[in-house]
């Protein structure tokens, strides 16, 4: 027998089964199993709200070690860990129309229909549409700027910019987070993956989709400050990665002497850092693909700062 440890996670809270039995209520934070790794295990995980679907995964394994089981899998030194997704309900939204206008000689509806979208058409023919997800504060608007129609759609989760010029509609700015405008200019803020709750705040001309200024901040939500040894680790990976300009505080030793692009050089491409699943102060990086095995470093934290990281 080969024993391997396996941790889930699920975005909604869930009920999980494995191999028909009981494992507990399972929610961002994992619960754990140990299994036989010769063996083939499934795993079922019971939503605990009323608008998404149970999902059911089986576990292989090759050589005692997982094999993709089709869900987001991080590989670690004696362990996995699986975050499990939930479908939601198909058709659990109302269907119609939300806001219709007429612009340019064209017709410009923003409807719902398991989800929110846009359509433009012209009297015979739909031209353009869009999806703006299943968000809700839907809103459209379509009007003349600069001697072009712009239609400017969004709900709390996306927005979508697009220009009526002469015969054709073309998209211009399709962003995720929450938007504004005003004239020609979007403003989209989206909210970050980091450990002290960042957000992107970007400016685009919605005539030409070209980005005007993008910025790092705390712009509708406060600042989260680390607390633990892990925190201020996780605080430097993420300030690296998006070389926000708070780096330099996480740091000290001969550390402190490096630059940020030495650093990002030092630790190599990564799309996110996760703590490791041991005793141990490490992160793992990741590139963000599906299925993928933890780039390991280890970090010694002296009264708040990092004073040392080495590749584990």
């Amino acid at each position: 027998m080969h024993i391997v440890s396996v941790l889930f996670t699920c975005a909604v809270p869930c009920l999980l089964l494995l191999d028909g039995r009981t494992l507990g209520e399972c929610s961002i934070n994992p619960l754990s199993a140990v299994l036989d790794g010769t063996s083939a295990h499934y795993v079922t995980a019971f939503p605990l709200r009323q608008d998404y679907c149970p999902a059911s995964y089986k576990l292989m394994f090759k050589n005692g070690e997982l094999t993709d089981p089709g869900c987001e899998t991080v590989l670690w030194p004696g362990a996995a860990q699986l975050t499990l997704v939930q479908p939601p309900l198909p058709g659990t939204l109302p269907v119609g129309s939300i806001a219709m206008q007429k612009a340019g000689g064209y017709y410009i509806t923003l409807y719902q229909q398991d989800g929110v979208h846009l359509a433009v058409e012209s009297t015979n023919d739909l031209l353009y549409t869009a999806s703006l997800g299943r968000g809700e504060g839907a809103a459209l608007s379509a009007d003349t700027v600069d001697g072009r129609v712009l239609i400017y759609a969004r709900t709390n989760e996306r927005c979508v910019c697009a220009v009526i010029d002469g015969h054709d509609v073309r998209q211009t700015v399709e962003a995720d987070g929450v938007s504004t405008r005003e004239g020609r200019l979007v403003t989209v803020t989206r909210d970050l993956d980091t450990l002290c709750a960042h957000q992107r705040r970007d400016v685009f001309d919605g005539l030409t989709g070209s980005r005007t200024q993008s910025q790092f901040g705390h712009f509708t939500r406060p600042p989260i400050q680390p607390q633990t040894d892990r925190d201020v680790m996780l605080a430097l990976l993420d300030a690296v990665r998006l070389r926000l300009p708070e780096w330099k505080q996480y740091l000290a030793g001969d550390l402190s002497s490096l630059t940020c692009e030495q650093l990002a050089n030092f630790f190599g491409p990564y799309s996110r850092a996760c703590a490791a699943p041991t005793a141990e102060l490490a992160a793992g990086l990741l590139k963000g693909e599906r299925f993928e095995r933890a780039r390991l470093f280890r970090f010694s934290v002296e009264e708040g700062k990092v004073v040392n990281a080495e590749p584990w």
